[in-house]
């Protein structure tokens, strides 16, 4: 399945210019990683925390007002993934992989 995205609510001028382009293209992305696809601004602290929480980021997180231009991003990820089914699906993986990881050989 295909990731349609479209920006045309979120206020960002320009988001494939140079100096937006990594940000734009990590956010987009990072809807299917957080299972939140609408980025609204009451749904903004809970996406950020979910991708710095689950180590998204390989540098510095941007800052809430870096993303805010974002708002209004729509995604085809769908529906909101609940807090309770993200954390089992992105931390229980990571579990699941340590736990076999300390297995005790027989």
């Amino acid at each position: 399945m295909s990731l349609n995205w479209d920006l045309t609510r979120a206020s960002i001028t320009d988001p494939w210019d140079d100096d937006n382009k990594a940000l734009t293209e990590a956010l987009i992305w990072g809807t299917m990683f957080t299972g939140i696809g609408n980025l609204t601004r009451e749904d903004l602290p809970e996406f950020l925390a979910r991708l710095d929480v689950a180590g998204y980021w390989t540098g510095t997180p941007p800052t809430v007002e870096q993303v805010l231009p974002y708002v209004g991003l729509r995604t085809n990820v769908f529906p909101k993934e609940t807090r309770a089914k993200w954390l089992k699906r992105v931390i229980g993986g990571d579990l699941d992989r340590k736990v076999a990881q300390y297995g005790v050989p027989e």
